[in-house]
């Protein structure tokens, strides 16, 4: 009975079967090529507009601090805050120009994707812009020459890009630092530009980085045109 059993057509077919195997194969959704242009480029626009609103704002009003015609302009009828946003303006329209221009040129040299909202990335531009142009107004209340203010300006702009996430993981940084990315503008606006150019992210997904760089960015541009106030009075 057992030879039979074990001769009989179904175990032999049971035998001759071949044993399925499953095989696991990640697939990255967002940037299946693996292409690291499309990783790369929209880091590269939150530095360079960093660098570019930043030393600009910084060595400008320094300049004319260093010539007197800021504190010129004070002793007007204006209020000092129509004059401290009167000059600040003129560098947030650069900064937008420049965040358009990154865009564009990123996506029709480097064929980075834009697959999300223009108005949403340009408002979270517009805010990313009040935390620097408040860090540059920052640079220009402490330093008394043009060259104080390119070397302070610098001084900041390499630990924000460091701690930004841009050239290496967060994730892989230690475990003490990474709350501490969190009060990085960079971050977040590499964030908003990541997931609105190569996920198509909404407002309520980036809520959190959204409201992050408002409170930040009212907090840093009101301290600093205070302290420049303060400073010019």
């Amino acid at each position: 009975l057992r030879w039979g059993l074990e001769h009989s057509p179904m175990a032999q077919a049971t035998r001759q079967a071949p044993t399925a195997r499953t095989t696991v194969q990640p697939r990255v959704l967002d940037n299946p090529t693996l292409d690291s242009r499309i990783y790369f480029v929209p880091g590269v626009a939150a530095t360079l507009l960093l660098v570019v609103t930043l030393v600009v704002t910084a060595m400008g009003l320094a300049r004319e601090k260093e010539s007197g015609t800021l504190e010129q302009v004070l002793v007007t009828p204006m209020s000092s805050w129509a004059v401290v946003i009167g000059k600040v303006l003129p560098y947030a329209a650069i900064g937008l120009l420049d965040l358009a221009l990154a865009v564009a040129l990123g996506s029709a040299i480097f064929s980075v994707p834009i697959r999300g909202s223009l108005p949403l990335l340009m408002f979270g531009g517009a805010l990313y812009l009040l935390n620097t142009l408040g860090l540059g107004l920052f640079v220009a209340s402490t330093a008394r020459t043009q060259q104080q203010a390119f070397m302070g300006a610098f001084f900041l702009i390499l630990p924000m890009v460091l701690r930004s996430g841009f050239m290496s993981p967060i994730s892989n940084m230690p475990a003490w630092l990474q709350p501490l990315t969190l009060l990085d503008p960079v971050r977040h606006m590499v964030e908003i530009l990541r997931g609105v150019l190569l996920k198509a992210a909404t407002v309520t997904d980036l809520a959190q980085q959204l409201g992050i760089l408002a409170a930040m960015g009212a907090a840093l541009f009101t301290g600093s045109a205070l302290a420049l106030k303060r400073r010019l009075s």
